[in-house]
């Protein structure tokens, strides 16, 4: 029968992705927040450099693509659960 220690490393690895993620996500959301407040002002003119509006774009792409990274992070930490609970549900060695 496998014991919870077992499965232990798959669960911290899937802990520490997870937790990247987090921060990931909540440091794009912070700077999405920022670009949209650019462009949200260029569209009431409140902001009508174009340099700066530029910038606002060009940070939404960035924050697109961390967005598409912590996507695929995800994806392995999904696969790493769904590795311990196979181990888990896996009948006992004789």
């Amino acid at each position: 029968m496998t014991t919870p220690s077992e499965h232990a490393p798959l669960l911290s690895d899937a802990k520490q992705k997870t937790e990247k993620v987090e921060s990931d996500l909540a440091l794009a959301a912070a700077e999405l927040h920022l670009s949209n407040v650019v462009i949200s002002k260029s569209i009431s003119g409140e902001v009508t450099e174009p340099g700066i509006i530029v910038r606002a774009l060009e940070q939404n792409i960035v924050i697109e693509k961390k967005v598409e990274v912590a996507t695929e992070e995800l994806k392995q930490v999904t696969q790493l659960l769904s590795e311990a609970e196979t181990k888990l549900k896996a009948p006992p060695a004789p």
